[in-house]
């Protein structure tokens, strides 16, 4: 077996939330892949990225590599955040699907406060607004964790309640939150949610974003310098590179 992939770490994705919230460290989540292996003959590790498939000759093209071939190809890349288009979402969001995603997020929120700390007087308008997209497992988690993280912050800054000044808005378009579940846990989900200090909006969906602001469909604006964009999930790249039909 060779294992081909672009990160030389296998890591728990359910707790990437926990890494940028800064409840846990990087490498509390991920593992080196080649020491997973070690020791075992049949498996043989090769960090590149997959630039192309060629079925016909049977060979996985790398990027700035030798191509890899095969007998038996198996795609698992896994997914890619989902933007549907809306303008401004990959130029202004901070999606939240590897461990770098997790790392930039963590390292803008806490920059958010610092800036605020150094100028509240001339501090803009929604600097300490984060825009959560998405009522799904993910965002429903990240929310939990960024008011946590209000509370715990409070002890680092003296001029200023982070848990007064700072707010969490969870955005989801469908009328409650983590749609595949029953309605009672959504209920619930919402509830603990906002007796936390969650502003939770349902039926809201999102039209564009700027720098500055998250703009919905209704024509309101949520001023926010923080889009944390969990809306939804694509099948990686990689697997166009096929050309095979994909599920919707």
């Amino acid at each position: 077996v060779t294992l081909i992939d672009r990160n030389n770490y296998h890591k728990f994705q359910p707790l990437l939330y926990e890494v940028a919230m800064a409840g846990l460290e990087p490498d509390d989540i991920a593992h080196n892949v080649r020491n997973i292996f070690q020791g075992d003959e049949t498996v043989q590790f090769r960090l590149g990225t997959v630039v192309g498939l060629d079925p016909e000759a049977n060979l996985v093209h790398l990027k700035g590599s030798a191509p890899v071939s095969y007998d038996h190809l198996i795609l698992a890349a896994g997914a890619v955040s989902n933007d549907f288009g809306i303008p401004g979402v990959q130029e202004h969001g901070y999606p939240l699907k590897n461990v770098p995603d997790a790392v930039n997020l963590r390292n803008h929120v806490l920059r958010q406060f610092e800036r605020y700390d150094r100028k509240q007087e001339q501090a803009e308008e929604g600097a300490l607004s984060f825009v959560i997209v998405g009522g799904g497992p993910t965002g429903v988690e990240m929310a939990g964790a960024l008011v946590e993280l209000f509370d715990t912050l409070n002890d680092d800054f003296a001029k200023f309640d982070t848990r007064e000044r700072a707010r969490c808005i969870l955005l989801e378009m469908e009328e409650g939150l983590l749609p595949p579940y029953a309605s009672h846990l959504q209920d619930y989900t919402r509830e603990v949610l906002e007796d936390r200090g969650v502003n939770v909006r349902t039926e809201t969906a999102v039209e564009r974003v700027t720098a500055d602001a998250v703009h919905l469909s209704d024509g309101s604006t949520i001023p926010s310098q923080t889009l944390i964009w969990a809306a939804g999930v694509k099948a990686s790249p990689v697997a166009d590179l096929l050309g095979a039909e994909q599920a919707g």
